[in-house]
């Protein structure tokens, strides 16, 4: 478990890194160039992956082929989040809309790769993973270009504006209680609580379906109450469903608690991405974006390394989970700070 964690956590600094270079890279040569050169070649890192675990079977080459990948889906994300806030003038209802259309990958994938695992092992999932990555990279090609005025003409670091630096921070925290998502509630629900895949992927799809529900009615309560009461109620909510899977025992409760930990994401993420939009100065927002996704980056590679070191750690199923949800807590005092300063 740890070993597992550490490799999350090593590919999660790199990709982090990544996003601020990717981030300058699309404000100086075009983001949508950007997004179709290193779509491009993630593609050929998904392919790679698939090689290794059909045909290769080595552990070293299959977690450099992850890592790479990796790298590559980094250099052009900060891209594709700044073309989709500079081209509506509604941006939360955008990085809302996205939700919605990411999440039903959530709803299918997670369930369909429980079966697919269970049935033909965990190459098959690999053979899916390579052939929507050639989809989504032909969709790409069809994207509108758009052009931001004030683009700069050497690379910069966005850091040092402060603002940015004290609302990644709150970011970071905010995504290590996020990032117990993955690898730690997967091993939790497997090892310790004793559910299958198939029922894995049950909890899984119960998050891509909850997104695809409610995602739409949460962006118009946003809309009412504002941005920053979003985000922290967002952040509440994640701590609320987290701290409930301590008590689970089932997949009917798994699933009350992923619902809950659901309508925290629903209302933290699209809001925590259009809060970046604002901060961000003209001519920079693909930096901008690479920096909040620096952020949530670290939080990510902080996140399953803290939660599977507590998982080894900690046998008491309440405790543990009233450790894992400690860093949301952090989260929600330096928002509750930032929204004196920053108007959204």
């Amino acid at each position: 478990m740890v070993i597992i964690g550490i490799l999350f956590g090593i590919n999660a600094i790199i990709g982090g890194l990544s996003q601020i270079y990717g981030g300058f890279l699309g404000d100086r040569y075009g983001l949508k160039r950007a997004i179709i050169i290193f779509s491009g070649l993630a593609t050929l890192g998904y392919l790679s992956q698939l090689i290794s675990v059909s045909l290769i079977r080595n552990g070293i080459f299959f977690a450099s082929a992850f890592v790479a990948t990796n790298i590559l889906v980094s250099l052009y994300q900060p891209s594709s989040n700044a073309i989709l806030a500079l081209s509506s003038k509604n941006t939360l209802g955008s990085f809302s809309y996205l939700r919605i259309l990411t999440n039903l990958g959530w709803a299918i994938g997670p369930a369909a790769g429980g079966f697919l695992i269970d049935y033909y092992g965990f190459s098959a999932i690999y053979y899916i993973s390579f052939g929507t990555s050639l989809f989504a990279f032909i969709m790409y090609l069809f994207i509108v270009n758009v052009k931001q005025e004030n683009v700069m003409k050497k690379a910069e670091l966005i850091f040092n504006d402060k603002i940015m630096i004290s609302y990644g921070l709150g970011v970071l925290f905010l995504f290590i209680l996020i990032s117990q998502f993955s690898v730690t509630l997967s091993i939790y629900a497997s090892v310790f609580v004793s559910l299958n895949y198939s029922s894995i992927g049950f909890i899984y799809l119960t998050n891509g379906l909850v997104v695809v529900l409610f995602q739409w009615p949460v962006y118009l309560t946003i809309r009412k109450i504002g941005m920053w009461r979003g985000i922290l109620l967002g952040n509440a909510l994640y701590i609320a469903g987290y701290f409930s899977m301590g008590f689970d025992r089932n997949i009917t409760s798994f699933i009350a608690s992923m619902f809950i930990v659901t309508m925290g994401e629903n209302f933290a993420t699209p809001t925590a991405n259009t809060i970046t939009s604002i901060i961000a100065k003209k001519g920079r927002m693909a930096s901008y974006m690479g920096a909040f996704n620096f952020f949530s980056s670290i939080g990510r590679s902080i996140g399953p390394t803290f939660g599977s070191g507590i998982l080894s750690i900690i046998k008491n199923n309440e405790l543990l989970w009233g450790i894992l949800v400690a860093p949301g807590f952090v989260s929600m005092g330096i928002f509750n700070f930032l929204k004196r300063k920053i108007k959204a």
